[in-house]
């Protein structure tokens, strides 16, 4: 058995974290790959689709919130077991579904009651973790999210290719339940306090305790006190206009790609490639931000993503779409974790999870929005162009945003 008590253990609680991370939003990452299929067998259309992932995002925002509270008063055990099962479940009976309002109560409600369900929970624990590095660990922790959009996709395609979709979703439904089962099993109620593991751990009790002190917010500040500042609700501004525009690649990249002639086995590379750039941003935004600073890092970030998106306008070969999804995915990956972390740092750990729960909705109204509106466009106007055009300048918001934001990355 694990000891709680030991510094060790905190990157335990990282690791696992990470893996039903890469299972939960590995599978719903990649309703692309499944997008064009459901169209031509069904006849919906792209934005009808596309719109259940928006639901899924809006379902996820909204319970998100009441994860966050749930998480701060009994912590992610019992949260993420629910909202596995769900998860697994609704994937399931996606496997045979033959109507759109299935579509939108498995996948979209059912999935987004699951991810509702993991990523404020996770997070909020592995921020009440860690002290030092806590920017570090939640960017560990995220890579299981690009991993999973990284290596899933290929394998849905595989089976859909040589099987067909409704076996993919059955697949899909397996994953997420057994990657669940070591957080399950591993996160404790109540995770230990990143003073006590620190103390545990060191024997200069001196520094460890001056180490604490310079860490930890002189103010511990309430969710409802958060949400009355600035910063607050520029950290939502720029987790809402990422959100629409990742989501927007996401979704619609590997139709954009067919569109413009590439076969479907190298358009899936395409999501590949763009979350080995977010694996990437996410494993170096600790390092990049006590270098540059949390704000300059995130303004070039920004500026990189949102010229990455305007250039796909004018993207039809391969290779450039690869060079510009991986830009794209490395500034998104490496903003998360600034993002989560400033949280704890501006606002403390006494209502983090609430906090995060908040955020995450912002995020999860970007989502919505993003992949619809982008299906939109291209049912008018048979063309991405437009998309791309807008995710631009939503992206170059966030970028105005975070002028406002202060604090540093610890």
């Amino acid at each position: 058995m694990f000891n709680r008590n030991n510094l060790s253990y905190q990157w335990v609680v990282v690791s696992i974290s990470a893996l039903f991370l890469f299972g939960a939003y590995g599978a719903q990452l990649s309703f692309g790959v499944f997008l064009k299929p459901l169209v031509e067998e069904f006849g919906w259309s792209r934005a009808v689709t596309s719109g259940a992932m928006s639901t899924v995002l809006g379902v996820s925002g909204l319970f998100g919130i009441i994860m966050g509270k749930l998480t701060d008063k009994y912590g992610a055990r019992i949260l993420i077991a629910i909202g596995a099962l769900i998860g697994g479940l609704s994937y399931w009976l996606m496997s045979d579904i033959s109507s759109l309002w299935q579509l939108y109560l498995y996948f979209g409600i059912g999935v987004g009651v699951c991810i509702g369900s993991c990523y404020t929970p996770i997070n909020a624990t592995v921020s009440k973790w860690f002290l030092e590095k806590r920017a570090l660990a939640i960017g560990i922790t995220l890579v299981g999210i690009s991993a999973g959009s990284m290596l899933l996709p290929p394998l849905v395609t595989y089976i859909i290719t040589t099987r067909d979709w409704h076996n993919a979703y059955i697949m899909l439904s397996i994953i997420v339940c057994i990657t669940a089962v070591p957080a399950v099993a591993l996160l404790g109620r109540k995770p230990q306090q990143p003073a006590e593991a620190v103390a545990h751990d060191r024997t200069n009790k001196d520094k460890v305790e001056d180490e604490v002190r310079e860490d930890i917010q002189p103010r511990q500040w309430s969710a409802t006190e958060a949400a009355k500042t600035a910063p607050f609700w520029m950290l939502m501004i720029t987790g809402f206009v990422t959100s629409a525009s990742f989501y927007f690649v996401t979704v619609h990249i590997v139709a954009y790609a067919t569109d413009v002639g590439i076969s479907v086995t190298a358009a899936v590379l395409i999501l590949t490639l763009m979350n080995i750039g977010c694996i990437a941003g996410s494993l170096l935004a600790w390092l990049i931000a006590i270098r540059l600073g949390n704000r300059v890092t995130l303004l070039l970030l920004l500026a990189a993503q949102a010229l990455a998106m305007l250039l796909l306008i004018w993207a039809t070969s391969l290779w450039l779409i690869f060079t510009l999804v991986l830009v794209f995915g490395f500034g998104f990956g490496a903003t998360m974790p600034i993002r989560l972390a400033m949280i704890s740092q501006l606002f403390g750990i006494r209502s983090v999870g609430t906090m995060l729960g908040i955020l995450s909705f912002g995020f999860a109204v970007g989502g919505i929005i993003g992949p619809v509106l982008a299906g939109y466009i291209f049912d008018v106007s048979q063309s991405y162009d437009i998309a791309f055009l807008a995710g631009g300048l939503l992206i170059i918001i966030g970028t105005l945003a975070v002028c406002f934001l202060g604090g540093s990355i610890g």
